[in-house]
């Protein structure tokens, strides 16, 4: 028998939704995603072996996010969509509630928050300049404008899209089904700024991921982490490119 479909609410919850997928499928979406997102990576190598210029290198990070996307897709279509008959409603994906007018002041919050801890954090612990610009800035400065509103679309859109997909609609609401919610926030917090693989962000990846849980128990909506995930890395695109 299918399970309801979750509802929308006012204020936070203990759980996330209804009918949420289990453990296992979510490792088994999450380890089909690993072995697609490789073999497009792989491709794309042995297509361009070397960007020949630092223009076509920021195209090419745009392709190569978007193939990971592609990735995360296939396996969740594949081996939960066609293979366990999962509705989207089984992610998150319910219809948009009043409720998420608090994401007014949730998001910056949040935002504020997590800038605040991690500018204090690194303050304490590094006590030295940061990094000098390099290659970051000077890639956008070479790319066209094209090339960059491209890029800012898949930053803000394609990537909160598929991450929340896996790592809230799918961890997270599976690890809720095993263990206290604040335990899955953390774990599966974690791992989200672990796979993003920058040392120096992963304070505030971790916090941002906390927060995407908070707003998915709260609202029991994958809408809402993928708003806050779509601010934030609006605003950190907006600000590389700035600089």
């Amino acid at each position: 028998m299918q399970p309801p479909a979750p509802v929308a609410v006012d204020g936070p919850t203990d759980s996330t939704p209804i009918g949420a997928p289990s453990l296992r499928q979510s490792g088994r979406v999450l380890l089909f995603t690993t072995l697609y997102a490789a073999a497009f990576v792989g491709l794309l190598a042995a297509a361009v072996r070397v960007a020949p210029t630092l223009t076509w290198g920021f195209a090419l990070l745009a392709v190569a996010v978007c193939g990971l996307g592609a990735a995360a897709g296939l396996a969740v279509y594949v081996h939960l969509f066609r293979r366990d008959g999962l509705p989207l409603a089984a992610l998150g994906f319910t219809r948009p509630s009043w409720g998420l007018l608090h994401l007014l002041w949730q998001i910056p919050l949040i935002i504020g928050g997590t800038l605040i801890v991690t500018a204090i954090v690194m303050g304490l612990l590094l006590r030295q300049e940061p990094p000098p610009a390099g290659s970051i800035d000077d890639v956008v400065v070479s790319a066209n404008w094209a090339v960059l509103v491209g890029v800012l679309l898949v930053v803000a859109v394609v990537t909160p899209l598929w991450e929340e997909v896996v790592f809230r609609g799918l961890l997270f609401s599976s690890l809720t089904r095993n263990m206290p919610t604040i335990v899955a926030a953390i774990l599966s917090s974690g791992l989200f700024a672990v796979v993003h693989g920058v040392p120096l962000l992963m304070l505030a990846q971790f916090m941002v991921g906390l927060g995407c849980c908070w707003l998915y128990a709260w609202h029991r909506t994958l809408w809402a982490p993928i708003a806050l995930h779509a601010v934030n890395n609006s605003l950190a695109a907006a600000t590389v490119s700035l600089a």
